[in-house]
């Protein structure tokens, strides 16, 4: 397995769903000899938009 000292993603997916929801999934190693991690969030952009004027 190939492993790089920083953050190791394979592959990246984002998907908006019906509702107009982002989902962005992706995976791969934070640290050697360690189990590789899944991340995924969901957010709309009104949420960042609500983030960005606080």
């Amino acid at each position: 397995m190939l492993y790089l000292p920083l953050v190791f993603c394979l592959d990246h997916r984002r998907r908006i769903l019906p509702d107009d929801t982002f989902v962005a999934t992706t995976y791969g190693h934070w640290k050697a000899g360690e189990e590789p991690y899944i991340l995924s969030v969901r957010f709309k952009l009104s949420e960042l938009d609500e983030m960005a004027n606080e």
